[in-house]
């Protein structure tokens, strides 16, 4: 019996894998990345990039889930306790991403998909919008604005690098930096196309 997973079953699926990769490569890189001299890396930004290109607004799950493990672990590693505050912070400062999706929406997936420019603009407002998001949060928190930069921009810098790499090769991997409703009936056009040659 040939039984095919419909739309919902297979989003579902799909944002179960990369909220599974997200909490593994999350976990592997500050366990490994915390404390060095070159401050923290997160591969958070990378991976909401591809799921909003992939599902629309769907990503601020991964956006949340982001901000939330990156604070359970980093307290794990440094063996400092993280208050309520700091989850609130990475949280809903991860959230402020979301506003690239209505840019993306705008633009158009596909226009945005085949262009580097366009991708990698979008990558790159998405991790801008995580940092000035934690800023902000961490602003009506309290805390000071001299420390504001230094802590959620400069301190993970490298983690923007690391966005524009990520989306960068994955925009060249068939299905994966693309509107996932279109990869499915292009491949459908594709199929019947093939059938009908034959």
């Amino acid at each position: 019996m040939n039984r095919q997973l419909t739309l919902q079953q297979y989003r579902t699926i799909d944002l179960l894998l990369f909220a599974a990769m997200l909490a593994i490569f999350e976990f592997l890189i500050v366990r490994f990345a915390t404390g060095s001299m070159f401050g923290t890396v997160s591969l958070a930004a990378a991976l909401t990039t591809i799921v909003y290109m992939r599902w629309d607004w769907w990503g601020g799950i991964h956006a949340a889930l982001a901000g939330g493990l990156f604070c359970l672990y980093y307290g794990q590693v440094a063996a400092q306790p993280i208050q309520w505050r700091d989850y609130l912070v990475y949280i809903v400062g991860d959230l402020f991403s979301l506003f690239a999706v209505a840019a993306l929406k705008g633009l158009g997936k596909e226009r945005v998909r085949q262009s580097v420019w366009l991708s990698l603009g979008f990558g790159l407002s998405v991790v801008l919008l995580m940092q000035g998001g934690r800023m902000l949060m961490a602003l009506v928190l309290g805390t000071a604005p001299g420390a504001l930069i230094r802590t959620y921009f400069l301190y993970d810098s490298l983690s923007i690098l690391f966005t524009l790499v990520i989306t960068w090769i994955v925009r060249r991997l068939d299905g994966v930096f693309e509107d996932q409703k279109h990869y499915l009936l292009r491949l459908q056009e594709e199929r019947e196309r093939n059938n009908t040659e034959q």
